[in-house]
Formats: structure tokens, C-alpha cells, sequence
């Protein structure tokens, strides 16, 4: 049955209820899954690149500590003594 704003006290509150119920409806069918979608896309992306910076970020600090093998310190022994897997490219 149809109401009447004028006779009936609850239709302001019904009739709000009601419009929220659909926005909701929409939102859970709509922007809900393109939220999730973007997130993967964006998260599954980033993941593996951030993965592949540290790895380049720590092959460059290792390439860069090879030229110190034949180096000495202020202190007088060389730096040759570090161990081998910080100057070397060889595997130990």
C-alpha cells in the first residue's frame, strides 16, 4: 500500500531506509568487485617489482664492494679479509 507523507509519521524514515537499501544493493554488486579487481591488479604488480628492486639494490651494493678486495684500510689490513662472499663474485 502505498503511503501518504502527510498522514503517515514513518515515511520520511521508510523512505530513506528504503533508498539507502538500494545504494547499498548497487554499491555491494558494482564498486565493491572493482575495488577487490584493482587491488589484486595493483598488489600483484607491485609485489614482484618491489622483489625485483631489492634484488637489484643488493647485486649492485655486492658488485660495488669487489673493487675493495684489493684495497687496505686506514688501519693497515686489507680489506681482502671480509669475508668472501661481500668481495667476490664467485660462490664460496
Amino acid at each position: 500500500m502505498v503511503s501518504n507523507p502527510l498522514t503517515d509519521p514513518e515515511w520520511a524514515d521508510r523512505s530513506v531506509d528504503f533508498i539507502d537499501r538500494v545504494v547499498s544493493t548497487i554499491r555491494r554488486y558494482t564498486t565493491q568487485p572493482l575495488v577487490s579487481t584493482a587491488r589484486g591488479i595493483v598488489f600483484g604488480l607491485l609485489g614482484p617489482l618491489l622483489f625485483s628492486l631489492l634484488l637489484a639494490l643488493l647485486e649492485a651494493c655486492r658488485q660495488g664492494l669487489m673493487p675493495l678486495s684489493h684495497m687496505k684500510q686506514p688501519c693497515g689490513f686489507p680489506i681482502s679479509s671480509l669475508p668472501q662472499s661481500l668481495v667476490s663474485s664467485e660462490p664460496s
